[in-house]
């Protein structure tokens, strides 16, 4: 089946903008409704996510070094080590941020997370409300990005922003930002390279300066690795 074209979605699209003053306010506020419900599920979800990173924390905690990952992997199903630690890191994030009290970090639902259950206990109410005052009107992406965790993938500044929190780090979540920047980078530079080819916008001299740029720096690469191979043999 063919797919439509642009033009023809616009036509069907237009037909119905014959629409009388009373119509068009009942559709605003309809627009308006599911706008504010969209904002509601994003605050839940980054309160979700806060909450799902500490629970793997304590589950983290209760495992043996080494078995956090497989556990993941045989337990977790589509979802990756990726978007665990984001959560993961976003819970050490509010805990940092709000100093939360022993007493309140114990009073963490467990097994019966439901944000739409107001909690009874004194210290999980004053858990849930320091956690929706992190949470505030930000979604769950807008808090990645605030606290310098989802950026840490990305070239450039966006990197060094997060580059002071990596001492927080266990190696895990270490060897799973550096898989993350290291594949991002290749990327980076198979686009610039590869695809879009920058250098044939160059003069030969530019483009031999950068390919001995370039060369100079795998050799510095290989050299590198080639060490590192060698201290942990």
């Amino acid at each position: 089946m063919p797919k439509p074209s642009t033009s023809s979605a616009l036509v069907v699209l237009q037909e119905t903008s014959n629409l009388h003053t009373v119509q068009i306010s009942k559709l605003q506020a309809i627009v308006a409704e599911q706008f504010e419900m969209v904002r509601t599920l994003e605050r839940d979800a980054a309160l979700r996510a806060i909450l799902v990173g500490l629970i793997l924390y304590r589950i983290k905690a209760g495992l043996k070094h080494g078995e956090f990952m497989p556990w993941l992997k045989k337990n977790i199903t589509g979802t990756g080590y990726r978007q665990c630690a984001y959560y993961m890191r976003l819970g050490f994030e509010f805990v940092e941020c709000t100093r939360l009290t022993k007493s309140e970090l114990q009073a963490l639902p467990g097994d019966k997370v439901d944000l739409a259950l107001v909690p009874a206990d004194a210290e999980a109410r004053r858990f849930m409300e320091k956690a929706r005052k992190f949470v505030g009107d930000r979604s769950l992406s807008e808090l990645l990005h605030e606290h310098g965790i989802k950026d840490r993938g990305q070239l450039g500044g966006s990197r060094i922003k997060g580059a002071a929190k990596a001492e927080s780090l266990d190696p895990e979540q270490l060897a799973a930002q550096a898989r993350e920047e290291l594949s991002a980078a290749h990327e980076h530079l198979r686009q610039l390279l590869i695809a879009d080819n920058l250098a044939a916008r160059l003069e030969p001299k530019d483009i031999r300066a950068f390919d001995a740029s370039f060369t100079s720096l795998l050799t510095q690469w290989r050299s590198s690795v080639k060490q590192i191979l060698k201290d942990n043999s």
